[in-house]
């Protein structure tokens, strides 16, 4: 059986200079997104099996992160920048979560999704 990651990683190698995404009007090439995936993959720090939160808008750095947890070996969990702060907090104590991709959420580690871009909440 083959994992969406690795059909999405099959699409790029046949055709990498297809538009991948469209983040409101800032186009992204299959290899471009490829390229922000192992990046942030490679920064993310967990093992197989661990919880990442994702606390982004839904776009291009979101694709990306469930990209580089699926990369690592890690599942990822939504949380949406409008919920409370409390709901967002028991949400990620709840889940065992080990990071954090996108705005900080307390103590955890966290990452911009491309280095040194700062993201809002």
């Amino acid at each position: 059986m083959v994992s969406a990651l690795e059909r999405w990683l099959s699409t790029v190698e046949t055709s990498p200079e297809a538009v991948a995404i469209d983040d409101n009007g800032v186009l992204l090439t299959r290899r471009e997104l490829k390229q922000r995936v192992v990046d942030l993959a490679s920064r993310l720090p967990v093992q197989r099996g661990d919880v990442v939160a994702l606390h982004l808008k839904h776009g291009a750095s979101f694709v990306a992160g469930v990209l580089a947890c699926w990369w690592r070996g890690a599942a990822f969990m939504p949380v949406l920048p409008s919920l409370p702060h409390v709901r967002k907090q028991t949400l990620v104590a709840d889940a065992g979560v080990v990071a954090v991709i996108g705005v900080s959420l307390g103590d955890l580690p966290t990452l911009a999704p491309v280095p040194g871009q700062a993201q809002t909440p």
